[in-house]
């Protein structure tokens, strides 16, 4: 199942809306990983309270500001694209994987390797490469699957 701001779990409704947002973005990715429910919301509600407590306000605001569509789809789309390239970047909830049209996260990540060992997989695929930047936005690399 995937939650959103209008649809989650009674278990974190004590959250403050933003802290329960990064919450539910975590526990969509947690699940999208294969984690049960139950131990992805509370991995989440964990990790999103350190969030809130350790990031600046100009972070918490762009966080605030993302899509929530971006951030609770945790499907990709199919792309008929051959060759398409795949990009890793930092999001305000972790590490967006970004299809070929690269206008919005098709998977979110709370960490970097298991991004980028998700856009290696699709770019493998899509006989495509993977370019990964760094949490600056710089690009770190471009790397081409086998």
């Amino acid at each position: 199942m995937i939650w959103t701001l209008d649809n989650f779990p009674a278990a974190i409704n004590h959250l403050t809306p933003l802290t329960r947002k990064k919450a539910l973005a975590i526990a969509n990715a947690l699940v999208a990983q294969g984690f049960q429910e139950k131990l992805a919301l509370s991995i989440a509600s964990s990790h999103a309270k350190q969030w809130y407590r350790e990031a600046t306000v100009q972070e918490r605001h762009r966080f605030d500001q993302a899509s929530t569509q971006a951030q609770s789809n945790p499907h990709p789309p199919q792309s008929s694209r051959r060759g398409a390239d795949i990009a890793v970047k930092p999001d305000p909830a972790g590490w967006a994987v970004v299809s070929p049209s690269g206008d919005r996260a098709t998977e979110l990540y709370p960490r970097k390797t298991d991004a980028v060992e998700r856009a290696k997989t699709i770019a493998s695929a899509e006989q495509g490469s993977v370019a990964i930047y760094k949490r600056n936005g710089a690009l770190q690399q471009v790397v081409k699957p086998r």
